[in-house]
Protein backbone atom coordinates (compact mmCIF):
# COMPACT_ATOMS: atom_id res chain seq x y z
CA UNK A 1 0.00 0.00 0.00
CA UNK A 2 1.35 3.44 -0.92
CA UNK A 3 2.29 5.81 1.87
CA UNK A 4 0.18 8.98 1.69
CA UNK A 5 0.95 12.55 2.64
CA UNK A 6 -1.73 15.19 3.20
CA UNK A 7 -1.88 18.96 3.62
CA UNK A 8 -4.77 21.03 4.95
CA UNK A 9 -6.40 23.38 2.44
CA UNK A 10 -9.53 25.27 3.49
CA UNK A 11 -10.01 22.79 6.34
CA UNK A 12 -9.95 19.85 3.92
CA UNK A 13 -7.23 17.19 3.82
CA UNK A 14 -5.75 17.07 0.32
CA UNK A 15 -3.59 14.14 -0.71
CA UNK A 16 -0.04 15.01 -1.80
CA UNK A 17 0.83 13.17 -5.00
CA UNK A 18 4.20 14.82 -5.68
CA UNK A 19 6.80 16.54 -3.50
CA UNK A 20 9.88 18.55 -4.44
CA UNK A 21 12.85 20.08 -2.65
CA UNK A 22 15.26 22.71 -3.91
CA UNK A 23 18.84 21.54 -4.54
CA UNK A 24 21.26 24.09 -6.08
CA UNK A 25 18.27 26.12 -7.27
CA UNK A 26 16.82 23.08 -9.05
CA UNK A 27 13.56 21.38 -8.04
CA UNK A 28 14.23 17.71 -7.29
CA UNK A 29 11.36 15.27 -6.97
CA UNK A 30 11.08 13.54 -3.58
CA UNK A 31 10.58 9.79 -3.96
CA UNK A 32 10.41 8.94 -0.26
CA UNK A 33 9.76 10.96 2.90
CA UNK A 34 10.41 10.03 6.53
CA UNK A 35 9.53 11.33 9.99
CA UNK A 36 11.09 10.44 13.33
CA UNK A 37 8.95 8.36 15.71
CA UNK A 38 10.56 7.23 18.99
CA UNK A 39 13.99 7.80 17.48
CA UNK A 40 13.13 5.59 14.51
CA UNK A 41 12.74 6.83 10.92
CA UNK A 42 9.24 5.94 9.69
CA UNK A 43 8.35 6.30 6.03
CA UNK A 44 5.42 8.70 5.65
CA UNK A 45 5.43 9.40 1.92
CA UNK A 46 6.18 7.50 -1.27
CA UNK A 47 6.03 9.20 -4.64
CA UNK A 48 5.80 7.57 -8.03
CA UNK A 49 3.20 6.41 -10.53
CA UNK A 50 0.11 4.63 -9.16
CA UNK A 51 -0.19 1.21 -10.76
CA UNK A 52 -3.86 1.88 -11.36
CA UNK A 53 -2.82 4.38 -14.05
CA UNK A 54 -0.75 1.89 -16.04
CA UNK A 55 -2.05 0.45 -19.29
CA UNK A 56 -2.75 -3.26 -19.65
CA UNK A 57 0.38 -4.88 -21.07
CA UNK A 58 2.75 -2.58 -19.18
CA UNK A 59 5.70 -4.06 -17.31
CA UNK A 60 6.53 -3.44 -13.67
CA UNK A 61 9.19 -4.93 -11.43
CA UNK A 62 9.06 -6.46 -7.96
CA UNK A 63 11.94 -7.97 -6.03
CA UNK A 64 11.55 -11.75 -5.70
CA UNK A 65 14.29 -13.40 -3.67
CA UNK A 66 16.38 -10.25 -4.10
CA UNK A 67 16.03 -10.16 -7.90
CA UNK A 68 14.06 -7.52 -9.82
CA UNK A 69 11.43 -9.64 -11.58
CA UNK A 70 9.20 -8.50 -14.43
CA UNK A 71 5.42 -8.67 -14.10
CA UNK A 72 2.81 -7.77 -16.72
CA UNK A 73 -0.30 -5.72 -16.00
CA UNK A 74 -2.99 -8.12 -17.25
CA UNK A 75 -6.11 -6.35 -15.99
CA UNK A 76 -7.27 -3.19 -14.24
CA UNK A 77 -10.23 -3.33 -11.87
CA UNK A 78 -12.71 -6.07 -10.98
CA UNK A 79 -13.10 -8.40 -14.01
CA UNK A 80 -16.76 -9.21 -13.24
CA UNK A 81 -18.58 -8.03 -10.11
CA UNK A 82 -21.05 -10.93 -10.34
CA UNK A 83 -18.23 -13.49 -10.06
CA UNK A 84 -15.36 -11.76 -8.22
CA UNK A 85 -15.31 -10.44 -4.67
CA UNK A 86 -14.84 -6.69 -4.16
CA UNK A 87 -11.29 -7.43 -2.97
CA UNK A 88 -10.35 -8.25 -6.59
CA UNK A 89 -10.73 -4.60 -7.60
CA UNK A 90 -7.13 -3.58 -8.24
CA UNK A 91 -4.23 -3.99 -10.63
CA UNK A 92 -3.73 -7.60 -11.73
CA UNK A 93 -0.13 -8.66 -12.32
CA UNK A 94 1.21 -11.86 -13.89
CA UNK A 95 4.87 -12.84 -13.84
CA UNK A 96 6.10 -12.46 -17.40
CA UNK A 97 8.19 -15.62 -17.40
CA UNK A 98 7.95 -18.97 -15.67
CA UNK A 99 9.53 -18.78 -12.24
CA UNK A 100 10.07 -22.51 -11.81
CA UNK A 101 8.58 -25.92 -12.54
CA UNK A 102 6.54 -27.42 -9.72
CA UNK A 103 4.08 -30.23 -9.03
CA UNK A 104 0.46 -29.01 -8.87
CA UNK A 105 -0.64 -31.54 -6.26
CA UNK A 106 1.62 -34.45 -5.42
CA UNK A 107 -1.03 -36.62 -3.80
CA UNK A 108 -3.60 -36.22 -6.55
CA UNK A 109 -6.85 -34.31 -6.24
CA UNK A 110 -7.78 -31.37 -8.45
CA UNK A 111 -9.31 -28.94 -5.92
CA UNK A 112 -7.13 -25.84 -6.10
CA UNK A 113 -7.90 -24.74 -2.53
CA UNK A 114 -6.36 -28.01 -1.24
CA UNK A 115 -3.45 -28.18 -3.67
CA UNK A 116 0.27 -28.16 -2.93
CA UNK A 117 0.79 -25.29 -5.36
CA UNK A 118 -1.70 -23.02 -3.57
CA UNK A 119 -0.04 -23.70 -0.21
CA UNK A 120 3.44 -23.12 -1.64
CA UNK A 121 2.57 -19.84 -3.34
CA UNK A 122 1.05 -18.33 -0.18
CA UNK A 123 3.83 -19.40 2.15
CA UNK A 124 7.33 -20.11 0.82
CA UNK A 125 6.95 -18.14 -2.38
CA UNK A 126 5.21 -15.15 -0.78
CA UNK A 127 8.10 -14.87 1.67
CA UNK A 128 10.50 -14.33 -1.25
CA UNK A 129 9.13 -10.82 -1.89
CA UNK A 130 11.21 -7.98 -0.48
CA UNK A 131 8.02 -5.97 0.03
CA UNK A 132 4.84 -8.03 0.20
CA UNK A 133 2.71 -5.44 2.01
CA UNK A 134 1.47 -4.08 -1.33
CA UNK A 135 0.02 -7.48 -2.34
CA UNK A 136 -3.70 -7.64 -1.59
CA UNK A 137 -5.51 -10.43 0.24
CA UNK A 138 -8.27 -11.33 -2.22
CA UNK A 139 -10.97 -13.92 -2.83
CA UNK A 140 -10.78 -15.50 -6.27
CA UNK A 141 -13.26 -17.88 -7.98
CA UNK A 142 -12.33 -21.54 -7.90
CA UNK A 143 -13.89 -24.94 -8.58
CA UNK A 144 -14.25 -27.68 -5.97
CA UNK A 145 -12.88 -30.30 -8.38
CA UNK A 146 -13.60 -34.00 -8.78
CA UNK A 147 -15.79 -33.44 -11.86
CA UNK A 148 -18.00 -30.94 -10.00
CA UNK A 149 -18.65 -28.77 -13.03
CA UNK A 150 -21.25 -26.58 -11.37
CA UNK A 151 -19.64 -26.33 -7.93
CA UNK A 152 -17.93 -23.00 -8.48
CA UNK A 153 -17.07 -20.87 -5.48
CA UNK A 154 -17.40 -17.22 -6.43
CA UNK A 155 -17.69 -13.76 -4.91
CA UNK A 156 -17.36 -13.69 -1.13
CA UNK A 157 -17.23 -17.51 -1.19
CA UNK A 158 -14.06 -17.48 -3.28
CA UNK A 159 -10.66 -18.68 -2.14
CA UNK A 160 -8.75 -16.30 0.13
CA UNK A 161 -5.27 -15.87 -1.28
CA UNK A 162 -2.50 -13.39 -2.05
CA UNK A 163 -0.56 -15.27 -4.74
CA UNK A 164 -2.40 -17.53 -7.18
CA UNK A 165 -2.49 -19.20 -10.57
CA UNK A 166 -4.77 -17.85 -13.28
CA UNK A 167 -7.73 -19.95 -14.42
CA UNK A 168 -8.02 -21.20 -17.98
CA UNK A 169 -10.94 -18.83 -18.54
CA UNK A 170 -8.99 -15.82 -17.22
CA UNK A 171 -6.31 -16.66 -19.77
CA UNK A 172 -8.90 -16.39 -22.53
CA UNK A 173 -9.91 -19.95 -23.36
CA UNK A 174 -13.50 -19.66 -22.17
CA UNK A 175 -14.97 -20.46 -25.58
CA UNK A 176 -12.50 -23.19 -26.57
CA UNK A 177 -12.90 -25.55 -23.64
CA UNK A 178 -16.26 -24.55 -22.16
CA UNK A 179 -17.50 -28.16 -22.00
CA UNK A 180 -14.51 -29.32 -19.96
CA UNK A 181 -13.46 -26.30 -17.88
CA UNK A 182 -15.18 -24.88 -14.80
CA UNK A 183 -16.71 -21.43 -14.58
CA UNK A 184 -13.90 -20.16 -12.38
CA UNK A 185 -13.25 -16.74 -13.88
CA UNK A 186 -13.66 -14.48 -16.91
CA UNK A 187 -11.19 -13.38 -19.56
CA UNK A 188 -8.72 -10.75 -18.41
CA UNK A 189 -8.08 -7.78 -20.69
CA UNK A 190 -4.50 -8.76 -21.57
CA UNK A 191 -5.72 -12.04 -23.06
CA UNK A 192 -8.11 -10.51 -25.57
CA UNK A 193 -5.50 -11.98 -27.89
CA UNK A 194 -5.21 -15.56 -26.60
CA UNK A 195 -1.95 -16.15 -28.48
CA UNK A 196 -0.27 -14.12 -25.73
CA UNK A 197 -0.74 -17.17 -23.52
CA UNK A 198 1.87 -19.12 -25.49
CA UNK A 199 5.39 -18.36 -24.27
CA UNK A 200 7.20 -21.43 -25.53
CA UNK A 201 6.89 -23.40 -22.28
CA UNK A 202 4.17 -25.34 -20.48
CA UNK A 203 2.56 -23.62 -17.49
CA UNK A 204 -0.15 -24.54 -14.99
CA UNK A 205 -3.58 -22.99 -14.51
CA UNK A 206 -5.72 -23.41 -11.36
CA UNK A 207 -8.57 -25.03 -13.33
CA UNK A 208 -9.41 -28.74 -13.07
CA UNK A 209 -10.45 -30.81 -16.06
CA UNK A 210 -14.05 -31.29 -15.00
CA UNK A 211 -14.87 -34.35 -17.14
CA UNK A 212 -12.75 -36.53 -14.85
CA UNK A 213 -14.52 -38.44 -12.08
CA UNK A 214 -11.25 -39.27 -10.31
CA UNK A 215 -9.97 -35.70 -9.97
CA UNK A 216 -6.56 -36.37 -11.46
CA UNK A 217 -6.18 -33.76 -14.20
CA UNK A 218 -5.66 -29.99 -14.36
CA UNK A 219 -5.49 -27.69 -17.36
CA UNK A 220 -2.11 -26.40 -18.45
CA UNK A 221 -1.18 -23.90 -21.16
CA UNK A 222 0.83 -25.63 -23.86
CA UNK A 223 3.72 -24.35 -25.95
CA UNK A 224 1.19 -23.82 -28.71
CA UNK A 225 -2.46 -24.70 -29.36
CA UNK A 226 -4.11 -26.97 -28.27
CA UNK A 227 -3.80 -26.92 -24.49
CA UNK A 228 -4.13 -30.12 -22.46
CA UNK A 229 -4.72 -31.52 -18.96
CA UNK A 230 -1.92 -33.65 -17.44
CA UNK A 231 -1.86 -35.41 -14.07
CA UNK A 232 -1.65 -33.12 -11.04
CA UNK A 233 1.58 -34.75 -9.84
CA UNK A 234 3.53 -33.73 -12.95
CA UNK A 235 5.81 -30.69 -12.73
CA UNK A 236 5.22 -27.77 -15.10
CA UNK A 237 5.80 -24.05 -15.17
CA UNK A 238 4.49 -21.65 -12.53
CA UNK A 239 3.62 -18.05 -13.44
CA UNK A 240 2.41 -16.45 -10.20
CA UNK A 241 -0.33 -13.82 -10.31
CA UNK A 242 -1.29 -11.22 -7.71
CA UNK A 243 -3.40 -8.10 -7.27
CA UNK A 244 -2.11 -4.75 -6.03
CA UNK A 245 -4.07 -1.81 -4.69
CA UNK A 246 -4.50 0.79 -7.44
CA UNK A 247 -2.73 3.26 -5.18
CA UNK A 248 0.49 1.23 -4.90
CA UNK A 249 3.24 3.21 -6.63
CA UNK A 250 6.26 2.52 -8.82
CA UNK A 251 9.24 4.75 -9.43
CA UNK A 252 10.39 6.13 -12.78
CA UNK A 253 11.97 2.76 -13.60
CA UNK A 254 8.74 0.93 -12.70
CA UNK A 255 10.16 -0.66 -9.57
CA UNK A 256 7.76 -0.88 -6.66
CA UNK A 257 8.28 1.74 -3.94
Amino acid sequence: MAKKGYVGIDNVARKVTKQYIGVDNVARKVTKGYIGVDNVARQCYAGGTPVGELEVGSSVYMNVNGVATEFLVVHQGNPDTTMYDVSCDGTWLLMKDIYENRVWNGGGGDTYAESDIHKYLNNEFLNLFDNDTSIKQVKIPYNSGYSKYDVNNTGANGLSTRIFLLSIREIGFDEYYSDYSPKDGVRLAYFDDVTKAYIGEFWWTRSPYVDDLNGLYVWRIAKQYPNDHPYTWYAFGVRPALILSNEATFDDNFNIN
